[in-house]
Protein backbone atom coordinates (compact mmCIF):
# COMPACT_ATOMS: atom_id res chain seq x y z
CA UNK A 1 0.00 0.00 0.00
CA UNK A 2 1.15 3.37 -0.87
CA UNK A 3 0.71 6.05 2.07
CA UNK A 4 -0.59 9.17 0.73
CA UNK A 5 0.20 12.91 2.16
CA UNK A 6 -2.29 13.90 4.42
CA UNK A 7 -1.96 17.41 3.50
CA UNK A 8 -1.53 17.27 -0.53
CA UNK A 9 -3.03 13.86 -1.24
CA UNK A 10 0.64 12.76 -3.22
CA UNK A 11 2.39 9.75 -2.81
CA UNK A 12 4.87 9.72 0.03
CA UNK A 13 8.64 9.97 0.21
CA UNK A 14 10.88 8.65 2.95
CA UNK A 15 11.40 11.36 5.79
CA UNK A 16 14.69 12.69 6.17
CA UNK A 17 15.15 13.29 9.17
CA UNK A 18 13.15 10.78 10.88
CA UNK A 19 13.14 8.18 8.18
CA UNK A 20 9.98 7.52 8.13
CA UNK A 21 7.46 7.42 4.53
CA UNK A 22 4.76 9.78 5.74
CA UNK A 23 6.90 13.11 4.59
CA UNK A 24 6.00 14.70 1.14
CA UNK A 25 8.04 16.06 -1.03
CA UNK A 26 5.93 18.68 -2.40
CA UNK A 27 4.42 19.97 0.89
CA UNK A 28 7.48 19.42 2.80
CA UNK A 29 5.86 18.10 5.56
CA UNK A 30 6.48 15.17 7.71
CA UNK A 31 2.68 14.64 9.67
CA UNK A 32 4.57 12.47 12.67
CA UNK A 33 7.11 14.70 13.99
CA UNK A 34 6.96 18.10 12.73
CA UNK A 35 3.09 18.82 13.12
CA UNK A 36 3.73 22.66 11.57
CA UNK A 37 1.67 23.66 8.79
CA UNK A 38 3.30 23.85 5.41
CA UNK A 39 4.43 27.15 3.72
CA UNK A 40 1.67 28.61 1.45
CA UNK A 41 4.53 28.86 -1.18
CA UNK A 42 5.21 25.20 -0.87
CA UNK A 43 1.78 24.37 -1.57
CA UNK A 44 0.42 24.15 -5.10
CA UNK A 45 -2.24 26.29 -6.30
CA UNK A 46 -5.14 23.91 -8.24
CA UNK A 47 -4.78 24.12 -11.92
CA UNK A 48 -6.17 26.16 -13.94
CA UNK A 49 -7.89 25.45 -17.45
CA UNK A 50 -6.02 26.56 -20.04
CA UNK A 51 -5.24 26.66 -23.69
CA UNK A 52 -6.76 27.88 -26.61
CA UNK A 53 -10.44 27.23 -28.32
CA UNK A 54 -10.51 25.51 -30.89
CA UNK A 55 -13.32 24.38 -33.56
CA UNK A 56 -13.12 20.32 -34.10
CA UNK A 57 -15.23 19.20 -37.26
CA UNK A 58 -15.73 15.44 -36.77
CA UNK A 59 -16.90 13.05 -39.04
CA UNK A 60 -17.19 9.15 -38.59
CA UNK A 61 -17.35 6.12 -40.97
CA UNK A 62 -19.49 3.78 -39.65
CA UNK A 63 -21.01 0.50 -40.84
CA UNK A 64 -23.88 2.86 -42.60
CA UNK A 65 -21.26 4.99 -43.86
CA UNK A 66 -19.89 8.05 -42.87
CA UNK A 67 -21.95 10.57 -40.56
CA UNK A 68 -22.56 14.20 -41.10
CA UNK A 69 -19.85 16.81 -39.89
CA UNK A 70 -20.11 17.30 -36.21
CA UNK A 71 -18.51 20.93 -35.36
CA UNK A 72 -17.07 20.74 -31.41
CA UNK A 73 -15.97 23.78 -29.32
CA UNK A 74 -12.81 21.83 -26.99
CA UNK A 75 -10.51 24.26 -24.96
CA UNK A 76 -7.12 22.84 -25.40
CA UNK A 77 -2.91 23.54 -25.19
CA UNK A 78 -2.20 22.31 -28.76
CA UNK A 79 -3.52 21.37 -31.79
CA UNK A 80 -3.06 17.70 -31.11
CA UNK A 81 -4.96 17.92 -27.87
CA UNK A 82 -7.72 19.59 -29.28
CA UNK A 83 -8.15 16.83 -32.13
CA UNK A 84 -8.19 13.86 -28.96
CA UNK A 85 -10.64 16.08 -26.91
CA UNK A 86 -12.85 17.03 -29.93
CA UNK A 87 -13.26 13.21 -31.11
CA UNK A 88 -14.11 12.06 -27.99
CA UNK A 89 -16.77 14.50 -27.40
CA UNK A 90 -18.30 13.87 -30.65
CA UNK A 91 -18.01 10.36 -30.35
CA UNK A 92 -19.69 11.06 -26.82
CA UNK A 93 -22.60 13.17 -27.91
CA UNK A 94 -23.72 12.72 -31.52
CA UNK A 95 -22.91 8.38 -31.99
CA UNK A 96 -25.04 6.12 -29.85
CA UNK A 97 -23.03 3.82 -27.23
CA UNK A 98 -20.89 0.80 -28.70
CA UNK A 99 -21.15 1.79 -32.20
CA UNK A 100 -17.85 0.57 -34.42
CA UNK A 101 -15.85 3.88 -35.70
CA UNK A 102 -13.90 2.18 -38.59
CA UNK A 103 -12.48 5.93 -39.44
CA UNK A 104 -12.79 9.25 -38.01
CA UNK A 105 -12.19 12.45 -40.82
CA UNK A 106 -11.14 15.27 -38.76
CA UNK A 107 -10.06 19.48 -39.01
CA UNK A 108 -9.25 21.82 -36.35
CA UNK A 109 -8.87 25.33 -36.34
CA UNK A 110 -7.86 27.49 -33.73
CA UNK A 111 -11.25 30.01 -32.79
Amino acid sequence: MISKCTICGRQCWTCRACNNRMYCEFCNHCNLHGQEPPAPEMIRPPRQERGRLFVVTVAFLTRRGWSADHRVRVRSAGLAGAIWKGVRTARREHLAPRTHVRQARVSAVAA
